[in-house]
């Protein structure tokens, strides 16, 4: 038996290229993560568009910025302010006040975390990954895990290239406290943490 020889290809290097301002690849040469945050809190502007950066509607039809199998949507936006935990509502393009008072340190256990202005909680509700056909439901079922990682991890992707592009200092973090947070806001089983990330103006 011969045997088969595949030429390499060589790629046009990208590290070091001087992308055009504002674009995808400017973004992706800026992305980083960052652990020193200043206290001053987003503005209206900002808060907005991380939100809808990470799981926002773009489209008339009521898709999302970031994708998910079979259109499901199953990801809760959980946000720490100073004043409140909310609720993300990306159809009423809210925040929907759960519990008042500052709960930023319950978000994880890095220093940063308490003082940073905002924290962001990804859960994935498993409720929500049905179809009402059987055989798609079973499949479901057995690939949740898989379903929430890959749609929470396109949403966190969607907040660090959001960030970069208007230089917010940004971690994604899985240090969070899930117990505590379950027991605050009364979380139903269905519900999985996936991720937290830090959100704020570089110090």
């Amino acid at each position: 038996m011969s045997t088969v020889i595949i030429p390499k290809i060589d790629l046009i290097p990208q590290n070091g290229k001087k992308a055009a301002p504002g674009t995808l690849l400017d973004a992706l040469h800026r992305r980083h993560t960052t652990r020193e945050f200043s206290p001053e809190p987003l503005s209206d502007r900002h808060l907005s568009q991380v939100l809808w950066a990470a799981y926002g509607i773009n489209r008339p039809d009521g898709h999302r910025t970031a994708p998910a199998g079979m259109a499901l949507y199953a990801l809760r936006i959980y946000v720490f302010l100073q004043e409140a935990i909310y609720l993300y509502n990306p159809e009423k393009n809210e925040l929907a006040e759960i519990v008042k008072g500052d709960f930023r340190g319950m978000a994880g256990l890095q220093d940063f975390v308490a003082s940073a202005p905002m924290n962001i909680a990804i859960y994935a509700n498993y409720a929500d990954f049905v179809t009402g056909d059987s055989k798609t439901d079973e499949a479901l079922k057995k690939g949740a895990d898989r379903m929430a990682a890959l749609d929470a991890g396109a949403s966190a992707e969607n907040v660090y290239l959001y960030c970069a592009s208007e230089n917010i200092a940004v971690v994604e973090r899985m240090m969070f406290d899930d117990n505590g947070f379950r027991k605050l806001v009364g979380l139903a089983d269905s519900e999985v943490f996936q991720v937290a990330m830090t959100v704020g103006y570089p110090r």
